[in-house]
């Protein structure tokens, strides 16, 4: 079923969709957004949007934290039923964060029956979705609101078949995150993903806890698949050695990580040699190495390195030296 038209307006709104969630954590694109909201006709969303913006950069004993709660309670008391009413009545839970839904949980059949006005709703939100079945994760693979998610957890049994059948689905090629840890993948789950022709859009993926060994991760260093990946968590992989980051290291197309998460995997200080003499290192924000064996050593080695940033946050509880 080919997707229907958009107008100009639906165009240029989906845009800021694509944005707010490719960058979830920056206010600024969701100002932009609220500009967008006034210009077109909807003071009260853009007014609810800013006071959340404002609000949630305040301490709570802000004194001017109080005066935005009560603007932002006022809008939900008026508005709400419209903006949040089928996420109150049909999901399992939901919260919005920054004045946009960012979490919604509910089972796989729920979202395709309401599918239409869950992501009118929460159209930037990271969905976990629940599935008993391969049938239910087939209808809401193929359903015409998977194409409007663009963060994704998945949460059920078997997911290789499952995987298969979310991979090969044209409506994931708007999909920025992507959640599928302790889904025990494996090889053959990592091979999935990597044949995946819809997943080149993918920002931010999670691989923790699902029994990677090195030629998963050599595959996945390897492949095609992830041009634009900024942020890999592969943590909780105990078969992931310091041979692995070098294979990471080495890849042609990872090559705008920001993000790095190797905790609790069974790499050591010279992983830090390794990441030093990589030529995107400068470019990583963030790495998280803790209950690993990178010792004092390698946090060392890896503080001194030339092309380190100097905003690098180092997430480690050192287990030895």
């Amino acid at each position: 079923m080919n997707a229907p038209m958009l107008t100009a307006n639906e165009t240029e709104e989906a845009g800021l969709h694509d944005d707010i969630a490719s960058n979830p954590l920056d206010d600024g694109v969701r100002l932009i957004y609220a500009d967008w909201l006034d210009d077109h006709n909807n003071a009260a969303r853009a007014a609810f949007l800013r006071a959340s913006v404002r609000r949630d950069v305040l301490s709570v004993a802000d004194p001017a934290r109080a005066g935005y709660n009560r603007e932002c309670s006022e809008l939900l008391e008026r508005h709400g039923e419209v903006w949040f009413g089928t996420l109150k009545r049909r999901t399992l839970a939901y919260e919005i964060e920054a004045g946009l839904v960012e979490r919604v949980v509910l089972d796989a059949e729920t979202f395709v029956l309401h599918q239409a006005a869950l992501v009118r709703e929460a159209p930037t939100a990271h969905w976990t979705i629940h599935y008993s079945g391969w049938s239910d994760l087939r209808r809401f693979a193929s359903s015409p609101g998977f194409a409007q998610v663009r963060r994704l957890n998945v949460e059920g049994d078997y997911l290789n078949e499952g995987l298969n059948i979310l991979t090969a689905s044209p409506q994931a090629r708007n999909l920025r995150t992507l959640w599928l840890s302790r889904m025990a993948l494996g090889q053959p789950g990592i091979q999935i993903l990597c044949l995946s022709p819809y997943l080149h859009s993918l920002r931010d993926l999670d691989l923790a806890n699902n029994d990677l060994t090195g030629s998963a991760v050599s595959i996945l260093a390897s492949s095609q698949a992830f041009p634009h990946l900024e942020r890999l968590s592969l943590s909780g992989n105990q078969l992931i050695h310091d041979s692995e980051v070098r294979a990471l290291t080495h890849s042609r197309t990872l090559r705008r990580l920001t993000r790095l998460n190797l905790a609790d995997t069974s790499i050591t200080s010279e992983a830090a040699d390794i990441l030093a003499s990589w030529p995107l290192l400068g470019q990583l924000r963030y790495l998280d190495v803790s209950d690993t064996q990178f010792g004092t050593t390698g946090l060392y080695r890896l503080r001194r390195a030339a092309r380190v940033h100097r905003d690098l946050v180092l997430i480690h509880n050192s287990l030895s030296n």
